[in-house]
């Protein structure tokens, strides 16, 4: 699975610049949204670049993520026993930060 950055306003509801898994599209349709120019794939930088990862970094490195787009495709009860969690609402929160660190800046009105 990838993640995409949204670059059209889509019918499924997501607007330009949102972060979303390929599985929020049907596998067909990833192709075709590609070449229209409606999804670009994300290449997320490591974890560690992200501010105030550096501790969930080590210990989901131990769990062999490393990448931002790595982190958003694994699943959360992997990520969870990883830091030794005992629920899986933290990493929901923690995805959600990264989607939001791998999102564009809104625009500058002039």
């Amino acid at each position: 699975m990838a993640i995409y950055r949204v670059q059209k306003r889509l019918s499924t509801g997501q607007q330009p610049g949102d972060v979303v898994p390929g599985t929020a599209f049907r596998d067909d349709a990833i192709p075709a949204l590609l070449a229209v120019s409606a999804l670009k794939r994300v290449d997320g930088p490591p974890l560690t670049e992200l501010p105030g990862w550096t501790r969930r970094a080590e210990l989901l490195a131990q769990a062999g993520v490393t990448m931002t787009d790595q982190f958003l495709e694994a699943d959360d009860e992997l990520i969870r026993q990883a830091v030794g969690y005992r629920s899986t609402r933290a990493v929901a929160r923690w995805k959600e930060e990264v989607r939001h660190w791998l999102m564009p800046a809104p625009a500058r009105r002039r």
